[in-house]
């Protein structure tokens, strides 16, 4: 059972993980026009693709105290390759530092409430 659902969570990680990827690289002229702040977006589709990895790493029984850093860590450099990526001529948007920050916030966020609150339902 825990290797069934471990596969679900994992699943449903990369492809939330895919679809934030393919959002994130729609070329400028075809985006829709949205009335969510940009950085809202950033904040929140970074803060649960953390929270994703976090449950799969719990389901698949490989959540351990460094986890948050390593999940933290590699989100800050995802994000950044994923603002440099977006500056591609063909892709034409911006690569901006705020969205970055936005990215790291709502990682951190995600990190530090989802380590504590997955913790706290083992004991």
């Amino acid at each position: 059972m825990r290797s069934g659902l471990a596969r679900f969570c994992w699943t449903l990680t990369a492809v939330y993980w895919l679809a934030l990827f393919c959002g994130t690289h729609i070329p400028a002229p075809q985006l829709p026009p949205i009335r969510v702040n940009d950085k809202t977006i950033h904040f929140v589709g970074y803060g649960l693709l953390a929270g994703a990895i976090l449950v799969s790493l719990k389901a698949s029984g490989r959540l351990r105290t460094s986890s948050g850093v390593t999940v933290l860590a590699i989100l800050l450099a995802y994000g950044a390759v994923d603002e440099w990526t977006q500056a591609l001529p063909f892709i034409n948007r911006s690569c901006d530092i705020a969205d970055w920050h936005a990215d790291a916030a709502g990682t951190a966020t995600a990190v530090v409430l989802g380590s504590w609150i997955l913790r706290k339902r083992e004991t």
